[in-house]
C-alpha cells in the first residue's frame, strides 16, 4: 500500500476507533465492537482491517465504514 494509501487508511480507522468510544462515552450507545480493556493500536487495527479485507474480497464493494466495522467485529465480537 502507497504511503498515502496506508495514511488514509490510519485516518479513516482512527475515526472509527475514536467514533466508538465517543458514543460509548455518551451513553446508551450499544457498541460494534468490544476491544480489550488495554486497547487496540491503529496499526493493530489496520492489520485486523487488512487481513480481513484479503479474506473477504467480496464484501470490498460494501461502504468502507461497513466493511471497516464488519472486520472489527469479527475479530473484537461483544460477548
Amino acid at each position: 500500500m502507497p504511503e498515502a494509501g496506508l495514511l488514509s487508511c490510519s485516518r479513516y480507522i482512527d475515526g472509527i476507533l475514536d467514533m466508538q468510544s465517543v458514543m460509548i462515552g455518551l451513553g446508551g450507545a450499544f457498541p460494534l465492537f468490544c476491544l480489550p480493556q488495554s486497547g487496540v493500536s491503529v496499526d493493530d487495527a489496520m492489520k485486523v482491517f487488512v487481513k480481513w479485507a484479503s479474506e473477504h474480497p467480496d464484501e470490498l464493494h460494501k461502504p468502507a465504514r461497513v466493511s471497516v466495522v464488519v472486520a472489527l467485529n469479527a475479530a473484537f465480537p461483544c460477548r
